[in-house]
This record gives C-alpha cells, sequence and structure tokens, in this order.
C-alpha cells in the first residue's frame, strides 16, 4: 500500500467517524479523527480497508476505542485496548 492510499483510507475511516460523532453532538472535529487514526495504525497496525468498510457496530467499537484509549502525548493505545481490525 502506498503512503497515498494508506492516507486516503485513514481519510474515509475519519470523514465516518466524524459523521457519526457529529450526529451524537460529541464535538470531534474531523482533524482529531484523523491524527488518533493514523497515530493508532502507527502504533498498533490496523487493516485500514477492512475498517473503513466494516459493519457500523464493528466500526464503533474500533473508532471510538482508539479515540478514548489513544494517549495523545506517547500517541499510543492503553488499557489494553485492541482494535478488532488490528492486522
Amino acid at each position: 500500500m502506498t503512503a497515498r492510499e494508506r492516507m486516503n483510507l485513514i481519510n474515509t475511516i475519519a470523514e465516518r467517524a466524524y459523521a457519526i460523532s457529529q450526529s451524537h453532538n460529541l464535538g470531534y472535529t474531523k482533524l482529531e479523527w484523523l491524527m488518533d487514526i493514523d497515530y493508532a495504525d502507527k502504533d498498533c497496525p490496523l487493516k485500514l480497508d477492512e475498517l473503513a468498510s466494516a459493519p457500523l457496530l464493528d466500526f464503533t467499537h474500533d473508532a471510538f476505542g482508539i479515540r478514548w484509549h489513544l494517549n495523545r502525548q506517547t500517541k499510543k493505545l492503553e488499557g489494553c485496548f485492541l482494535p478488532r481490525y488490528a492486522a
């Protein structure tokens, strides 16, 4: 996968997560989603193509799990969280 393909998938995931968070008035920005998914993928490689098209329940588990378990100082997932779409 090229860097461009990777970022396109991350953008697709971020847009989907952003839309879900907006529908629940959570106040997360698309930029926050982009950064969180990017950092999570670097810490715990993700099957980005599968995550992008995952069923809603699996998608929200991974996206919001990443959102809640990512330490933004260390850029690492904490709390023993493992995304369902981890590689």
